[in-house]
């Protein structure tokens, strides 16, 4: 797709969204960006003026920044994933538009979301809830922007992904946000969750112990990982060789 000069004169990967520009022209600058990197569905925020726009240097990646320091964490963030799934032997280029928004008055969510549909990732500048403890500032945000693009790679490159449970989705998204997380930052994670143990047997990965805390639940999956092979673990599953057993909770 080419963009009419008027619409978009792209000299690099970033596009700023110009002040004297209407919020409507600015909104078709942003889709017809988007469209023309391959995407038929992209939300864009209209709560500010200053966001820009950039490819991180993928062909089928849009970001949604605001300042450069947002726009450095998004590209750590993809460039780590795309990385991990690389060294385990699934070479994918991440397709998917990545977000940073401010929250919805009515948005009580914890960071964010992954949209599957419209391969959408949005994660939050403010959070509601303070994970582990945490503030809630552009590291820890950058953090779950990370769990949030496993989820779009798992769904990616997985071999028959639908048949993975929802909480073995988030085993292996906390298991991963975590082996990637700031050591500093994965230090206070541990620390505020110190009496949480592996899970003895894979199949203790259920709906039910998912359910009882996602916190808790992080951790526990993150010291199953290491525990059973790290990044070899989630290469089986993805590619089929580990079928992890279900159980459901009691009714």
């Amino acid at each position: 797709m080419r963009l009419p000069p008027k619409l978009c004169r792209l000299s690099s990967s970033n596009v700023r969204r110009k002040s004297g520009l209407p919020a409507s022209c600015r909104r078709v600058l942003i889709i017809a960006s988007c469209l023309a990197l391959g995407f038929a569905q992209t939300s864009i925020a209209q709560s500010s003026h200053n966001e820009q726009l950039s490819t991180c240097g993928y062909k089928a990646v849009v970001v949604i920044y605001r300042g450069t320091a947002e726009l450095a964490a998004a590209c750590d963030a993809l460039n780590e994933v795309t990385a991990y799934f690389r060294a385990i032997g699934f070479e994918a280029a991440p397709v998917v538009s990545v977000e940073f928004a401010d929250r919805p008055a009515d948005d009580t969510g914890a960071h964010g979301y992954f949209d599957r549909p419209g391969a959408r990732v949005v994660v939050y500048r403010a959070g509601a809830v303070r994970p582990w403890s945490l503030s809630w500032n552009l590291a820890v945000a950058a953090s779950f922007l990370r769990h949030e693009l496993v989820h779009a790679m798992v769904w990616r490159v997985g071999k028959e992904p639908n048949r993975l449970p929802r909480e073995w989705h988030e085993f292996i998204a906390y298991a991963i946000q975590l082996d990637l997380m700031d050591p500093n930052i994965l230090e206070r994670v541990l620390a505020s969750q110190a009496d949480v143990q592996p899970f003895d047997e894979l199949i203790a990965v259920n709906e039910f112990t998912y359910g009882m805390g996602p916190e808790a639940f992080a951790v526990a999956a993150y010291k199953t990982y290491r525990a059973r092979g790290g990044a070899q673990l989630v290469r089986q599953l993805l590619a089929g060789k580990l079928v992890p057993p279900v159980s459901h909770p009691p009714h």
